[in-house]
């Protein structure tokens, strides 16, 4: 009968694969012949194998490996080479598109996903096998890991090609380390990490450390075989340190080559092992060590002199004084600072390698060798050394202000434009802008009022200012509004928030930063036009009057839609009492520049919506308030703004019972709300009617009923803040009844065209208000399932029936005299039946009680 399974299962596959749109049948199909694999493991992994063509993956990848990976334990047992494959051709591809996908068919919490999230569920199942399969079959286990982040490496770490790459001979045996810059991507093996790759190098650690000494070892030896990146040397270095057995003695030898110690992915690990196992050397082996490190070639290194200050500190500080044997070796120890348990601190990206050989990829081309280009280099390290840029957590505050800007002018003396790379000094303009950032920020500049030195300084941000990057190209618009990553510096971005910050240190110099900040306001590039807008706010309160002039002038100027949602953060209140005739005229001109037809300025329609409902709310504007009017006696074209007035409605709609001013604010929250749910539910009573609805129509119902849905969340969420999520406490609150009474008539007409997630929520509201007006409350749900939720079918929903027969329950029991009313007897009944014909056994019983339950 299995077997018999089994072919049906590879012919129902075969069928769905000759489909053009197989739907779910492949999907079903994949599980069943996953399920069934080992009846004929040849044919069905000749089936499966199809699910891979790169024709199949550009197409279905989404929908077809995830139940094929969540068959991996059924496949893995008995055709572990084929699971390397999955693993291998699953984390090899990559699924972009955010197409929606549904995960559940509710209408009321429908699981919305997207291809690329259902593609990551499939990479979720094959992490979590990996575990169970290095345990089943350690050596195919171990190639899928190997094999996977071999093609991370080298597909999405593009400048891993021109890097260390080496065999080494060690004890006879050849083994090969290649660099990867595992010391960033994956700094901290200890920790969990939700990087797709770095979770699988996690769990393969995870059981070097579990396994038992001969499983550890085979799997060690197999890893040192079969691998190359730093990154499982690492790991091994890391189990080896830990366990102290026979997998300590298989990496002890491998630890103590060069390459492998002054490899920066790979030095600190080494250490650790070299310092762990030393005892075991004789004193003859360890002199011999400790001499060879001494000859250590560091010329690859841009700086060797401190490289191997760095790598000998650093190993013998780990080892310990009092088990080394040579002098040198000792001095070393002493003067890391470091006797008795080893400290052997993780390499940080930026120390020591900031300049090495393997560094300044992001710089295609650079001539290292070229003289004026090492000069500049040298000066960048100097300056970084005085400044204590190397690291971001190096404190260098106690650095004299005269110390640093003479640094600085060095590194500008040093710059030679005719003859050194522009990328060069575009990276050395970006060090001196964040040599200025790093002395403002450490308010070194506060108290500073020599006139000479502020001038020195201010000559200093010019050279910033003048920087050639961000460079303006042809695409640079739509690039900086995609997000492009950049790896060389932009100083002139720096210089845009240094500015500020030093404008807000020195308020004495506003008249030497207004040309300044003039310039980086209307800078060439977006980018730092952007920076500009996102410190505008520092000086507001420094000088007003040139704040107002630059953000209006940027407002009427400014092409890049990015920035002027920026600048529109400014043009929000920031309280009550504050004079608001200046931010409301910059929006109406705003919005006389916009109009409602450009699909792509939702930003600033949304920020507009935003700015003109608080100016109402807060300060009773009167210009706004005939803008939301505009707004809503035009629903169907302005549905972007008035869901983005719904969304700010929030606070206001929540006060306190004594405070009128609140109140009141409160009231024309209600009022705007109400006000928009009228319009929407005029609009789709219209639309309800047309017999044929073109795609406009479907789209005007869709965003009509999204209004309905947000203005029932925001009443439902303010009583719930209101009542502090515990109605029962404030049963015969008069400030809550009022509300409840205010809000009543809205939520009416949200029920006549609710759809079934709306009636939820509503519903949901009626049951947190029911202990305040119980007859309300029953009355607005009735309303509610009859009205919107028959039309949309409410009836049908799971979640549906279940908490309107709690609600009944509820009714029926604490509440029966509602009933005595001839007329709400009957909405009661006729609600029953509705969720009765829609074959709920639930309410088939409660109707079949309720003479019983109502006597």
């Amino acid at each position: 009968a299995y077997s018999t399974l089994g072919v049906a299962a590879r012919a129902l596959l075969d069928h769905a694969f000759s489909l053009d749109d197989p739907g779910t049948l492949a999907t079903s199909a994949i599980g069943l012949v996953g399920d069934t694999y080992s009846s004929n493991e040849s044919e069905s992994r000749k089936r499966i194998e199809r699910i891979f063509t790169t024709e199949r993956l550009n197409i279905h990848a989404a929908k077809e490996v995830l139940p094929l990976c969540q068959k991996i334990d059924k496949i893995a047992e008995i055709d572990p080479e084929f699971a390397v494959r999955i693993y291998r051709e699953t984390y090899g591809f990559e699924v972009k598109e955010k197409r929606e996908t549904t995960l559940s068919n509710s209408r009321i919490l429908p699981l919305i996903s997207n291809a690329s999230q259902d593609y990551g569920v499939a990479r979720y199942a094959l992490k979590e096998y990996i575990g169970m399969f290095l345990h089943l079959h350690t050596e195919h286990a171990i190639n899928a890991i190997v094999k996977v982040v071999e093609f991370y490496v080298e597909t999405e770490k593009t400048w891993i090609s021109g890097m260390l790459n080496v065999e080494l001979n060690v004890n006879g045996q050849t083994v090969r380390l290649r660099a990867d810059d595992s010391r960033i991507w994956a700094r901290n093996l200890e920790a969990k990490n939700r990087d797709k790759t770095v979770n699988l190098v996690i769990k393969l650690l995870e059981y070097l450390r579990s396994a038992s000494e001969s499983e550890a070892i085979y799997a060690a030896k197999h890893l040192v075989k079969n691998s190359s990146l730093a990154i499982f040397w690492s790991l091994l270095f890391v189990a080896a340190k830990e366990r102290e057995d026979a997998v300590l003695d298989l990496c002890l030898p491998i630890a103590m080559q060069q390459h492998i110690l002054t490899l920066p992915d790979t030095m600190n690990y080494a250490a650790d092992v070299i310092a762990k196992g030393y005892v075991r050397f004789s004193q003859v082996e360890r002199t011999e060590f400790e001499a060879t490190v001494r000859k250590f070639d560091y010329l690859r290194f841009s700086k060797p002199d401190k490289m191997r200050a760095y790598v000998e500190g650093r190993l013998f500080g780990a080892i310990g004084e009092a088990n080394l044997e040579t002098e040198y070796a000792r001095e070393v120890a002493r003067a890391h600072g470091i006797s008795g348990e080893a400290k052997n601190e993780r390499v940080s990206m930026n120390m020591t390698t900031r300049h090495s050989a393997e560094s300044f990829y992001c710089i295609k081309g650079l001539d290292r060798d070229a003289p004026t280009n090492r000069k500049l280099l040298a000066a960048i390290d100097r300056t970084e050394c005085v400044l204590g840029l190397e690291s971001e957590g190096d404190d260098k505050s106690d650095v004299a202000l005269e110390e640093s800007i003479t640094a600085m002018e060095d590194l500008v003396r040093d710059i030679d434009r005719e003859t050194q790379d522009l990328n060069l000094i575009i990276f050395a303009e970006g060090q001196l802008s964040k040599c200025i950032d790093r002395l403002v920020n450490r308010k070194q500049i506060s108290d500073l009022h020599d006139d000479a030195t502020t001038a020195r300084l201010l000559d200093l941000f010019r050279v910033v200012l003048d920087s050639a990057s961000p460079i303006v190209y042809a695409d640079a618009k739509a690039d900086f509004e995609q997000d492009v990553p950049r790896r060389l510096p932009t100083p002139r971005v720096d210089a845009a928030k240094t500015a500020f910050d030093f404008a807000k240190e020195r308020p004495d110099l506003c008249s030497t930063w207004e040309p300044i900040i003039d310039d980086l306001m209307q800078d060439r590039h977006p980018a730092v036009r952007m920076e500009a807008a996102m410190n505008l706010d520092k000086i507001r309160d420094i000088d007003q009057l040139s704040y107002w002039r630059w953000l209006e002038v940027r407002l009427a100027d400014e092409t890049d839609l990015g920035v002027i949602c920026e600048l529109c953060r400014s043009l929000v209140p920031q309280g009550v009492d504050e004079d608001v005739s200046q931010y409301e005229r910059l929006s109406l001109k705003l919005l006389d520049r916009f109009g409602p037809t450009e699909g792509s300025q939702t930003c600033i329609r949304e920020s507009l919506a935003t700015i003109f409902t608080i100016l109402f709310l807060k300060n009773e504007r009167q210009a706004s308030r005939s803008v939301l009017e505009g707004w809503v006696a035009d629903v169907a074209m302005h549905f972007v703004e008035l869901a983005t007035v719904l969304e700010t409605l929030d606070t206001s709609l929540v006060t306190g019972p004594e405070d009128s001013k609140s109140t009141n604010q409160r009231q024309r929250a209600i009022m705007i709300a109400s006000e928009i749910v009228a319009a929407a539910s005029k609009e789709l009573e219209r639309l309800s009617k047309i017999k044929s609805p073109s795609s406009d129509t479907v789209d005007t119902s869709d965003n009509c009923a999204q209004l309905l849905d947000a203005a029932c969340q925001e009443l439902y969420f303010a009583a719930k803040a209101m009542g502090n999520g515990n109605v029962d406490f404030f049963t015969g609150s008069k400030e809550l009844e009022m509300f409840f009474e205010e809000v009543s008539g809205t939520m009416k007409s949200i029920g006549d065209f609710a759809t079934p997630r709306t009636v939820h929520c509503l519903l949901e509201f009626c049951e947190f208000m029911l202990p305040v007006n119980p007859a309300l409350a029953f009355d607005l749900v009735a309303h509610a399932v009859r009205s919107g939720g028959h039309v949309h079918g409410y009836q049908f929903e799971s979640m549906g029936v279940d908490l309107f027969i709690k609600l009944v329950g509820r009714f029926l029991a604490d509440h029966n005299e509602l009933f005595e009313d001839q007329g709400r007897r009957a909405s009661l009944v006729e609600c029953l039946e509705l969720f009765m014909e829609a074959g709920w056994p639930a309410a088939h019983r409660l109707l079949y009680r309720l003479p019983e339950l109502t006597r």
